[in-house]
């Protein structure tokens, strides 16, 4: 209910609407002057009345919680089950294996491919060509030096002939020098290549292994040890129950996105050791629907609320209060 205040305000506005038709009556200052009125009156309530929706709590009565966090694991690919680490029930926590499935394949193909990375790694960095081309091209310039040195001291004690062929021999050590870097190169990005295919290879065995992505807990297995599955069949069914979500439905012409962000209270009683308890989770609006029902005009909201102690399960039903948000929760008129 409205204060008597508002109350009283409201009552007014309607009385001076029936004296709105005799507007058009009066001269045309006085006219504009009483619109003006009119409009600033009808435009006050409604400020007063948005107000009154922010400062004041919004209570949902029959408010239902939900599952945030609600998985089915599936088999990456196909194989058979080796094992199932997880039963029903089970508290589990981010990244525990859960399915297992045959993966002594893909082991043996990780082994060969870490070998053969080994090998291309050995051969990428070898320089024995490279430094061998080097020293023969060092002797060789040698005794071309020689030789000309021969030459100038006693004419033609070396023939031309051999210096031509000291200098091909040179030449072909250069050629053997260039050749020998390429070959080196090449090797360094095979065992580049060889280095991925050990990553594809970790990756395909790490295929054959299901983990828990968050911690929470496993609410259904779907397979058995020995069973032949696909790849993409469901195995089993993890949930988390912190945070949990709880649902409800606002006034569509009062609130719409504006209510995103605003604090919430959950409260629902339950039986705890033969004695009825009112237990009260903490959250925020976290989700409101842009779409109003053409009946009723009602939009569906939720919020996420923290559940540490896991007190709060699916299905549970209870009040939501919708809680003004920081710093627009009006003080008592003095």
């Amino acid at each position: 209910m409205l204060a008597s205040g508002t109350e009283f305000k409201i009552a007014n506005l309607f009385s001076r609407r029936s004296n709105a038709f005799s507007i058009r009556r009066m001269p045309a200052n006085q006219a504009l002057a009483a619109a003006a009125f009119v409009t600033m009156t009808f435009g006050g309530a409604s400020m007063l009345l948005a107000d009154d929706a922010k400062s004041k709590p919004i209570v949902i009565e029959g408010a239902q919680t939900t599952l945030v966090t609600d998985l089915t694991l599936a088999a990456p690919i196909a194989g058979r089950v080796m094992s199932v680490t997880a039963t029903e029930g089970q508290q589990v926590s981010k990244s525990d294996v859960l399915v297992q499935l045959d993966d002594r394949r893909a082991k043996a193909e990780l082994a060969a491919a870490e070998s053969a990375a080994k090998a291309a790694e050995l051969r990428s960095t070898s320089d024995v060509d490279q430094r061998y081309a080097e020293w023969t091209r060092e002797v060789r310039m040698r005794e071309l030096e020689q030789s000309i040195d021969a030459n100038k001291r006693y004419q033609n004690s070396v023939t031309a002939t051999e210096i031509d062929r000291l200098q091909l021999v040179i030449d072909q050590a250069g050629l053997s020098i260039e050749q020998a870097r390429k070959e080196l190169e090449v090797a360094e990005a095979q065992a580049d290549e060889k280095l991925s295919l050990v990553e594809m290879a970790k990756l395909r065995l790490s295929e054959h292994r299901v983990d828990s992505p968050v911690e929470g807990n496993v609410a259904e297995t779907m397979v058995s040890v020995g069973e032949w599955v696909e790849a993409g069949a469901p195995l089993l069914r993890v949930v988390s129950l912190d945070p949990i979500r709880v649902s409800g439905f606002v006034d569509g012409r009062v609130h719409g996105g504006e209510l995103k962000g605003r604090p919430v209270e959950f409260e629902w009683t339950q039986s705890i050791g033969g004695e009825d308890q009112s237990i009260v989770l903490s959250g925020e609006v976290t989700f409101v629907s842009l779409e109003v029902h053409p009946v009723n005009s009602q939009v569906r909201m939720w919020a996420t609320l923290r559940n540490p102690d896991q007190l709060a399960r699916p299905g549970v039903r209870g009040t939501m209060r919708i809680l003004p948000a920081v710093g627009e929760a009006k003080t008592p008129a003095e």
